[in-house]
């Protein structure tokens, strides 16, 4: 999931920067986005494969778009 500046990695670097701005906003001071995505993944991994087989990937790419962000 190599997110850009252009088409849908645009859009979904910026709705998960919308996501951990609004938690943060109500007070949630921990990374969260992963922890929600794997909980995801581990509901839909049977009806979408790829999903599970990308898991320790689309994982990491949240942890580092949030880590980065909050360095922002």
């Amino acid at each position: 999931m190599k997110t850009a500046n252009v088409d849908q990695g645009y859009s979904l670097r910026r709705l998960i920067r919308h996501s951990i701005r609004e938690l943060h906003g109500m007070g949630c001071d921990r990374a969260f986005v992963a922890d929600v995505a794997e909980m995801f993944i581990e509901k839909y991994k049977n009806t979408y494969p790829n999903v599970g087989l990308q898991h320790a990937d689309i994982l990491a790419e949240l942890r580092t778009e949030e880590a980065s962000f909050s360095q922002t």
